[in-house]
């Protein structure tokens, strides 16, 4: 992983202003695990494109 999204949930590069979260798990994948929502940086589910994804907060 390690692409990031913007606020409208569009890839863009993780050192552009506009970065909102880091993509961090590909939910799809034969081995994801369910979000990790505790801790200091809580990660969400979500849709981009056809893919679902866990998304922390850069």
């Amino acid at each position: 992983m390690g692409d990031c999204i913007d606020a409208n949930r569009h890839v863009v590069n993780c050192s552009s202003p506009s970065a909102a979260q880091k993509l961090v798990s590909d939910q799809s994948a034969s081995n994801a695990i369910a979000c990790v929502e505790i801790g200091d940086k809580p990660q969400v589910q979500v849709k981009v494109g056809n893919g679902t994804f866990c998304a922390e907060n850069k």
